[in-house]
């Protein structure tokens, strides 16, 4: 449900910023300068603006939560292409690997022969 005015957002920020304001602003007559107690229609509107921002903010963090979710899940699916991609290419190169090895082994000096002793 969207909160009408301001985003809830600035509305937190203004009753922090200013909270004594805020019960002036119940406690002011409409016209008058001086100030009265709070009368059961006062708190009649400040519970049900409670209950409209306290929805809305219930509303916006499980929507929060949600996106968050889909977020990591999209990451992980794309993690798992780029793994699925390289054991493609592994699965390609080893054969070559192991084709060449011999070859390789047959360049390569041979350990098994000893090396002639240096004579100073």
């Amino acid at each position: 449900m969207p909160v009408p005015g301001p985003s809830l957002q600035k509305q937190t920020a203004l009753v922090l910023e200013h909270p004594n304001r805020m019960v002036k602003k119940f406690l002011k007559a409409d016209d008058e300068c001086t100030t009265r107690p709070p009368s059961m229609e006062g708190y009649g509107e400040a519970a049900s603006n409670c209950i409209i921002l306290a929805t809305a903010f219930i509303e916006n963090a499980r929507v929060y939560v949600e996106a968050q979710w889909e977020y990591k899940l999209w990451q992980k699916e794309i993690e798992l292409v780029q793994v699925r991609k390289e054991i493609e290419a592994l699965k390609l190169v080893i054969p070559l690997l192991v084709e060449q090895a011999p070859a390789r082994q047959k360049l390569l000096p041979s350990t098994s022969h000893p090396k002639p002793d240096r004579e100073n």
